[in-house]
């Protein structure tokens, strides 16, 4: 089947489309500044996606893979790709001083927590696309 066709590759681009849309209307309201909440959202998509492109790259192109991984690692997978992006992004805003340490310390820790969520949504949307492709997944 080709990539194009396939449900998680599908919901990743456009999600993709959608944080590239929306930093593209913040930036020039102010929204990083003037809403509390819309870095928290942007993480959380960022997370979702990050999570969703990696796992769908990893295990879900070829249906052969999809029943060779429990859910176990399936959820660790998941939650490491949400963490290491996450702590990537960070790094560039302190590198790029978008950010100051220690000052934005409880901005960071935040910011992660939201990409874990993402992780945590993403895990439970990848593992639901790949049961309906091959029931014989769910085995631990």
């Amino acid at each position: 089947m080709s990539f194009t066709k396939q449900p998680l590759f599908i919901f990743s681009f456009w999600l993709l489309v959608l944080i590239g849309l929306l930093h593209n209307l913040a930036v020039p309201l102010f929204f990083y500044w003037t809403l509390w909440w819309f870095d928290l959202l942007i993480h959380f998509l960022g997370g979702l996606w990050a999570s969703t492109f990696l796992l769908w790259f990893l295990y879900g192109r070829r249906s052969s893979l999809a029943g060779s991984v429990s859910l176990f690692k399936l959820f660790l997978v998941s939650i490491a790709i949400s963490i290491i992006i996450g702590l990537l992004w960070e790094g560039f805003e302190l590198y790029g001083n978008i950010i100051e340490f220690p000052s934005d310390i409880g901005d960071s820790f935040s910011d992660i927590v939201a990409d874990i969520l993402g992780g945590l949504v993403a895990f439970f949307y990848v593992k639901k696309h790949l049961v309906v492709r091959n029931n014989n997944y769910a085995k631990n």
